[in-house]
């Protein structure tokens, strides 16, 4: 098994094994946390551990699935060349990082339904109606649960605390 499949499995393994590290040290430091300032974190790090525990078993469990030679990987797009893969790669770079750059400046009850529906209009190309209508989701989600039933502090943003709007 010296093909392609081995070398994917590995960096599945290791990509899961990563994410587990990573959310392992952020579960252990969030427990430091004062009582009011451990819930969001933990409330992301707790699951995403899970979930990482799942994907490195599920890793380790298809190691010995052989793959049938007619399978095509649903990565391996036969159409996109090697400049396409990396322009792809770039732009959703740029997205995550714009929306990165988005919470900070306007916080996250602002930043994550513009973002959304940003993202769904200009580069799924999704209707305006149905990108308002996720982002509407989306701020209802963000506002109901981390404000409303968890009733954690959410940050206005640089931006809108500069110009004391919230």
């Amino acid at each position: 098994m010296n093909d392609g499949r081995t070398t994917r499995w590995a960096w599945d393994l290791t990509f899961a094994l990563v994410l587990m590290a990573v959310f392992a040290y952020a579960t252990v430091t969030a427990l430091s946390y004062p009582e009011g300032a451990k819930l969001f974190p933990l409330a992301i790090a707790i699951p995403s551990l899970v979930l990482a525990v799942v994907l490195a078993l599920i890793s380790l469990r298809a190691r010995g699935i052989p793959v049938a030679p007619s399978t095509p990987d649903p990565d391996d797009d036969p159409t996109l060349t090697a400049e396409a893969r990396t322009r792809r790669t770039g732009e959703i770079a740029l997205w995550i990082l714009g929306i990165f750059v988005a919470v900070y400046l306007l916080g996250f009850l602002v930043a994550i339904p513009i973002s959304a529906a940003a993202y769904l209009r200009f580069a799924a190309r999704e209707s305006w109606v149905t990108s308002g209508a996720v982002a509407g989701v989306c701020w209802l989600l963000v506002f109901g649960i981390f404000d409303r039933l968890l009733h954690l502090p959410l940050p206005p943003g640089e931006l809108l605390r500069m110009f004391g709007i919230r």
